[in-house]
């Protein structure tokens, strides 16, 4: 982890300007572990650098050892990015029974799917 990162992450995500950060270090706070930054930074890079959120996306969606909360917002943002439905479909499987269970709720509970 940068130097940059690890300072960020000794505040708060509030004391955070996530405009002002660098896509690369985005990149490493969305899998900082610390839910409210990772969610914060992901949410920044999807606005700054697509292409690179839907990369640190799927990584979040296939890791079991990331927060839920991260790892569903990450599959939100996949499928948001509508990225090809049968990979989708094999992320939700690889995320585990119960986050898949809610997930597919989730999606269930949409009225544009």
């Amino acid at each position: 982890m940068s130097d940059e990162a690890s300072r960020l992450l000794m505040l708060t995500d509030d004391q955070i300007d996530y405009s002002e950060v660098s896509v690369d270090v985005l990149a490493e706070l969305s899998v900082s572990g610390d839910p409210y930054i990772a969610g914060s930074s992901l949410l920044e890079l999807r606005r700054r650098d697509p292409d690179r959120c839907m990369t640190v996306a799927k990584n979040l969606v296939e890791s079991v050892d990331e927060d839920d909360y991260i790892r569903a917002l990450a599959f939100s943002l996949l499928d948001q990015a509508v990225i090809d439905r049968l990979e989708l479909r094999v992320l939700l499987k690889r995320s585990g029974p119960e986050l898949e269970a809610r997930l597919r709720a989730e999606l269930d509970d949409d009225p544009s799917k």
